[in-house]
């Protein structure tokens, strides 16, 4: 794309003068100025592989059982004002009210573990 650039920059200035060193030295300078200043600008505008989206944002959010999930079965969290169907990490039971954070996400389903808090120095969260 640089080279690309650094050519169409050329083409006008051949019309003007058929000094080929003229012309390389257009072609190299329009070339560097692309590399440096136009593709950063292009990647950072095209380049969208860290953004999650708004299902895989919620893993590691921490919610409330809103209905209890059964051993080995299935309940409901709400996340972040969503409600959605979930299953116990270890499959246990977890009653509702209690706080877990979202493991995985597949499909429609979450997977939680119950978050303890455990009051130290620091308030720290422990999946259990």
């Amino acid at each position: 794309m640089c080279l690309a650039f650094g050519a169409f920059v050329a083409i006008p200035v051949s019309l003007i003068t058929t000094n080929t060193f003229v012309l390389i030295l257009v072609f190299c300078i329009a070339s560097i100025f692309a590399l440096f200043f136009i593709k950063p600008t292009l990647m950072k505008m095209t380049n969208k592989k860290n953004m999650k989206s708004n299902v895989s944002a919620i893993i590691g959010s921490v919610g409330t059982v809103s209905e209890s999930i059964e051993k080995n079965g299935y309940g409901r969290v709400n996340v972040a004002g969503d409600d959605w169907k979930a299953q116990s990490y270890n499959g246990d039971a977890i009653p509702a009210g209690t706080k877990v954070e979202v493991v995985q996400q597949e499909s429609v389903i979450v997977t939680v573990a119950k978050v303890e808090l455990k009051q130290d120095k620091e308030d720290t969260c422990l999946i259990g």
